[in-house]
């Protein structure tokens, strides 16, 4: 298994561009390197593919996303 060397943590309020940040570093690296985007919004978009913020279930989704950085 292909270990990561860089980890970049991007915090901040609501609608600045954190998610479009990630995908433009995620897409700029080389071809040989992997890389995944842990955001515990995706875990927040409903059946119809809306965000939908439901603090109930925070735990669920901080666990996911941490299952998905390990």
């Amino acid at each position: 298994m292909k270990r990561r060397e860089e980890v970049y943590i991007l915090r901040g309020i609501p609608g600045q561009g954190k998610s479009t940040i990630a995908a433009t570093l995620a897409h700029s690296t080389k071809n040989d390197q992997s890389y995944a985007i842990c955001s515990a919004d995706y875990y927040q978009v409903n059946q119809n593919g809306d965000y939908e913020f439901r603090k109930e279930n925070l735990g669920f989704v901080h666990r996911a996303c941490r299952a998905d950085f390990t």
